[in-house]
């Protein structure tokens, strides 16, 4: 035995199709959180704006105790989902001074994107 074992649990059916349609729910929060914005403060989200939205749910599902190995590669995902995201609002912002850098939520999203998929593929490698 090593330092890192994992016990593989049999993920239930409902857990499984909750992953399938992951990106609908998503799709439908965001959605609704853009009606939501748009009717009581008069502000739109732009669409690339959604994307935490999957990266946040995604980080709570991930946490459930049926989750084996396969899910540190859908972590993976996610983690690169986060910093895609980051990357496009850096073009659409135009922020690259290191001043403006630390003043927003979203490059945050970007250094801990970055932070957890390192410490996934690490810890990926370890176990392999």
């Amino acid at each position: 035995m090593g330092i890192l074992t994992f016990e593989v649990i049999q993920m239930p059916f409902t857990a499984t199709l909750f992953f399938i349609l992951l990106p609908l729910i998503c799709l439908a929060i965001g959605y609704g959180l853009n009606l939501v914005l748009q009717r009581f403060f008069k502000k739109q989200l732009h669409f690339v704006d959604w994307l935490p939205v999957p990266f946040l749910i995604s980080a709570i599902a991930l946490s459930q105790p049926f989750f084996n190995k396969a899910g540190w590669y859908f972590c993976l995902v996610i983690c690169v989902w986060g910093i895609i995201w980051s990357l496009t609002r850096f073009y659409y912002d135009h922020a690259l001074y290191p001043r403006k850098f630390f003043k927003s939520w979203w490059r945050y999203v970007l250094l801990m994107s970055g932070a957890w998929y390192l410490a996934f593929l690490v810890i990926a490698l370890i176990v392999k």
